[in-house]
């Protein structure tokens, strides 16, 4: 989780935040790892 935490750090932006945001609303989004939710959550 904390690979996940340093690669949102390191991309922050306005843009990103909102893609990382949008991509939380998707059916995708319940398939990806718990830890990979997370560290979305976190962000």
């Amino acid at each position: 989780m904390l690979n996940e935490l340093d690669k949102h750090e390191k991309n922050h932006s306005d843009d990103y935040y909102y893609m990382v945001r949008a991509l939380d609303r998707t059916p995708r989004f319940e398939l990806e790892p718990l830890w990979k939710r997370a560290a979305r959550a976190i962000y």
